[in-house]
């Protein structure tokens, strides 16, 4: 049992990666690596602190929007308010991360695709606002990353995923060290076990073909 658990960890830790290095190598990248869509396994906070620290760590401004639920923000004034937001974004060369902004990606279809129109030396893109077109410009440094909850990954648009570099974010890229890897493992085993013991053995081989999966 001691070996097995032993096994178990070296297997996470060489699937482990370190995603704030490679969301670092695709910010670095520029106009030249396609935007970054994570897949968030878990609480989209992790992702959110993943990004935050690469941001940090090249000295980048950061502007998180979120979605709202509510009733009352489905308008297009509100969604108006939200693009002029992401406009100034642009133009500064923030990195942008946005999370249930769904109402507004046909909106960004050509930044998202990151069909650019040069003018001189400066990049811009299209942005439709209702019946209406602008150019927005595009600075060298913009970059955004779109945030997306792996349990709703099968209703999403396969053309929309299509346009992004795509990364698994989950528990396991905030805890580096093998034995502590080893021990989240056996955590999620536990508390699988707790709820149901019949289903545990079950649901521990889905996972693992499921991390084998996001794992390439």
């Amino acid at each position: 049992g001691h070996n097995l658990g032993i096994n178990l960890g070296s297997a996470v830790a060489r699937c482990h990666l370190n995603v704030v290095d490679m969301i670092q190598e695709n910010l670095q990248e520029k106009q030249h690596a396609r935007h970054l869509l994570l897949i968030c396994k878990g609480q989209v906070e992790i992702a959110t602190d993943l990004v935050r620290l690469a941001a940090e760590r090249q000295g980048r401004s950061l502007k998180i929007m979120m979605g709202s639920t509510f009733q009352e923000d489905k308008t297009d004034h509100h969604s108006f308010n939200l693009l002029k937001r992401i406009v100034l974004c642009m133009e500064r060369g923030d990195i942008l991360v946005m999370r249930g902004l769904d109402e507004i990606h046909g909106s960004l279809y050509d930044m998202l695709n990151m069909s650019y129109t040069s003018f001189g030396e400066q990049q811009h893109c299209r942005i439709a606002l209702g019946d209406h077109d602008m150019l927005a410009q595009v600075h060298s440094d913009f970059r955004c990353i779109v945030l997306q909850d792996a349990s709703q990954l099968r209703k999403a648009d396969a053309a929309f995923l299509n346009r992004f570099e795509k990364h698994a974010v989950g528990i396991r890229d905030v805890v580096t060290d093998q034995v502590q890897q080893q021990a989240a493992q056996l955590l999620v085993r536990w508390a699988a076990e707790a709820v149901s013991p019949a289903a545990a053995g079950q649901q521990a081989a889905g996972s693992q073909t499921t991390e084998d999966g996001l794992c390439q």
